[in-house]
């Protein structure tokens, strides 16, 4: 008697389970629907209790914009950011200085090498009398490497000091592990006294595209 009452009591939960869902021969299942139009389809919330964080799988989800809502795997993340980049103190360096830093991303703790490329504090640049031209060629190499070589680059220096040093930057080489650029002091209100370059802690930051 209570083996007939344990399977009829399974019998019973797979009926209320089935009740509102659907399996197609067509390989779909459906949760709280009869008519699941995609592999999985869940009419309800879903809940991840564990997603992995692992900064080195560049694996991600989408969700289409049409009334499907379908979520897709994609094999790459389309863009990367890296905030925080130290600009060197052009007037505590020299050509072929060397500094680095650790910036944490996604978890993920990254060390960024830098090295003075080349130091021009000319007059070459239409300043004002008392500033000459500020530039440097600064090379950074980042470790780990970024997840991918960008084909895009947005950078954006920033002052967040009481300084009125304002920046011009481009790059000249990029790769998952390499950025070469021009930094320029750009400002022309500033005075610099008997110094010939900036002497403030300055950052930028970073968007890389795929």
């Amino acid at each position: 008697m209570k083996k007939t009452t344990y399977f009829f009591s399974i019998i019973l939960m797979c009926i209320a389970f089935l009740k509102n869902t659907s399996i197609y021969s067509q390989n779909r299942i459906g949760i709280n629907t009869v008519t699941p139009n995609a592999t999985l389809d869940i009419n309800g919330d879903l809940k991840i209790r564990n997603l992995p964080t692992d900064n080195s799988n560049s694996d991600f989800l989408t969700i289409d914009d049409t009334g499907n809502k379908i979520v897709t795997k994609r094999s790459s993340t389309p863009f990367f950011v890296v905030n925080t980049v130290p600009i060197p103190i052009c007037r505590s360096i020299s050509i072929g200085s060397t500094g680095s830093s650790s910036i944490p991303i996604l978890g993920t703790t990254y060390t960024i090498n830098w090295q003075v490329m080349d130091k021009n504090v000319g007059t070459g640049a239409n300043n004002t009398s008392n500033e000459g031209s500020q530039k440097l060629i600064v090379e950074y190499n980042f470790s780990p490497n970024l997840p991918f070589s960008p084909s895009l680059i947005f950078i954006t220096p920033y002052n967040n000091s009481t300084y009125p040093d304002t920046f011009d930057i481009n790059y000249t080489i990029a790769s998952n592990n390499k950025l070469r650029v021009n930094i320029t002091r750009v400002d022309t209100s500033s005075t610099d006294d008997v110094y010939s370059c900036w002497g403030g802690s300055f950052y930028f930051d970073l968007i890389l595209f795929k």
